[in-house]
């Protein structure tokens, strides 16, 4: 089979990335920092979370936006303390999903101790057409939290909705990488799926690093950017570093360090594109 590059058009020593924005619709500071990292910057994919507060928001920013190329962040944890979000579908309809307040789980193990895959399906697909109701054209599903990473049952929901709705799917566990590319499904080779925990003092020279490592294939670096207004601190404790992930991957020394290693940025509707062609997919649901 050809390599996931041959079959994106490169040649096989050549180096992809991904940059991958998520949380979109989580707030309005996210909003801004998602828009202008793709109008403005480096970041040339994200993925918009359907239950959360500033949804609306972010669907006007794309539509009105054609750079802005997103996917469905799969949401079933509503993580902050004071800033909480449920589901897409109606609570009585899912009530393995939501707390005693009718919010979304506030851990990734409470979502696995209580949730029924069924519920579970009930609201991603919820989640996923409203996302199509909004007139957006998603590229990929990918999950907040990592939901569908640990369990196959999960794991193999969130396929089926893929190959469904005609989308990509973030994929992290090699073994799994390796048998969905054999399907024909165009699957990132590695990604670096989280760098929330590194320090702020340490996000600089990480990223830096990370450049020096991009090995030939398809990479996938997740960021967070969000403008670091008052409305996100008050949120969390993670706003210097969303707010610091915006000014990197809008800065043009950081896209002459991507050039300097000869890697060639990419996003998701590249993916889905071949995908397409592979497994005969007509026009997206």
């Amino acid at each position: 089979m050809p390599s996931l590059n041959e079959r994106l058009g490169f040649s096989p020593a050549d180096k992809l990335l991904i940059i991958n924005a998520d949380d979109a619709g989580m707030c309005c500071a996210v909003n801004q920092g998602v828009e202008r990292a793709m109008t403005q910057g480096l970041v040339t994919s994200c993925t918009v979370m359907a239950p959360c507060p500033w949804f609306d928001d972010f669907a006007a920013r794309a539509r009105r936006n054609p750079c802005i190329k997103l996917g469905v962040h799969l949401t079933a944890t509503s993580e902050w303390s004071h800033y909480r979000w449920g589901p897409v579908s109606p609570r009585e309809a899912v009530p393995s999903l939501v707390d005693e307040h009718g919010y979304l789980h506030a851990s990734l193990e409470q979502f696995l101790e209580r949730m029924r895959l069924e519920e579970l399906e009930r609201e991603l697909r919820a989640q996923i057409e409203r996302v199509l109701r909004a007139g957006l054209a998603p590229t990929h599903l990918d999950s907040h939290m990592g939901i569908y990473h640990f369990r196959e049952e999960t794991n193999e929901l969130a396929l089926r909705l893929a190959e469904e709705y005609h989308l990509c799917l973030r994929e992290a566990i090699s073994e799994r990488v390796t048998r969905l590319q054999a399907r024909g499904l165009c699957v990132v080779d590695r990604m670096v799926f989280d760098t929330h925990d590194v320090p702020l003092e340490q996000r600089r020279a990480f990223y830096e690093q990370f450049f020096d490592l991009v090995a030939p294939g398809v990479t996938e670096l997740i960021t967070h950017p969000a403008e670091p207004t008052e409305e996100l601190r008050a949120i969390g404790g993670m706003w210097q570093r969303r707010g610091f992930d915006l000014e990197y991957f809008t800065n043009p020394e950081t896209e002459d360090l991507i050039a300097a290693h000869g890697i060639r940025l990419l996003g998701y509707a590249e993916l889905q594109a071949a995908s397409a062609r592979a497994l005969g997919w007509g026009p997206g649901r």
